[in-house]
């Protein structure tokens, strides 16, 4: 069970950095600068409930998010990209 957490968290630190890559790379040139937030969370499936939460100050007219969710018969997996504006 410890060899699956540290797992995880590479896993999960990983593909934080691939989604914070790939955004960035969508930026256009002549957008004004924001600042990216990932979270990605990673762990078992044991069908139980997983509830995620976050709080940030937030601008609703030029803020933004997306978010992803991953499941298969072993693990779970959500990842969120918070677009905040400078």
């Amino acid at each position: 069970m410890l060899r699956c957490v540290y797992r995880c968290s590479r896993l999960s630190n990983d593909m934080c950095s691939i989604i914070k890559d790939r955004v960035k790379d969508l930026q256009q040139q002549d957008e004004e600068r924001c600042k990216l937030v990932v979270h990605v969370m990673v762990g078992q499936d044991c069908d139980q409930m997983v509830c995620l939460s976050s709080r940030c100050l937030w601008n609703a007219d030029e803020d933004s998010l997306a978010s992803a969710t991953y499941r298969n018969n072993s693990l779970f997996a959500v990842g969120v990209v918070f677009w905040l504006s400078s």
